[in-house]
């Protein structure tokens, strides 16, 4: 009986959940990956919300970085926020037709290195 019932149970968690996240290839910068996710995607003129997750490589979270953001190397650079101290940053940016990539900067300390990563704007 429990064991039909924990069954029944799995299958209806897993048609529960959604997993619609959709992230650029995965870049690396020193010891951390990063990795960019568009929202909504696909990436459409107008506002976009870009999640970056920063994980070292043992596994634990990047947060002492200072991430910033732009669609195009003349618009200024737009700082993320950070998530606490999860590695998990945030920003949102206004994306314009004709853009192809989203740029990340990334400052730690005395080191300041840049990172682009391609985007499809849909019209």
């Amino acid at each position: 009986m429990y064991k039909y019932a924990t069954i029944i149970l799995c299958v209806v968690l897993l048609s529960c959940s959604s997993d619609d996240t959709f992230s650029l290839p995965p870049q690396h910068w020193r010891d951390i990956e990063i990795v960019v996710e568009p929202r909504p995607t696909p990436v459409r003129v107008g506002a976009t919300e870009f999640l970056i997750r920063a994980t070292a490589a043992d596994g634990r979270a990047a947060h002492d970085l200072i991430l910033s953001l732009r669609m195009n190397e003349t618009y200024p650079w737009r700082q993320a926020i950070q998530d606490g101290q999860t590695g998990v940053y945030r920003r949102g940016l206004i994306i314009k037709a004709g853009e192809k990539s989203v740029f990340v900067q990334i400052k730690r300390k005395d080191q300041v290195d840049v990172l682009t990563f391609p985007v499809n704007v849909k019209q």
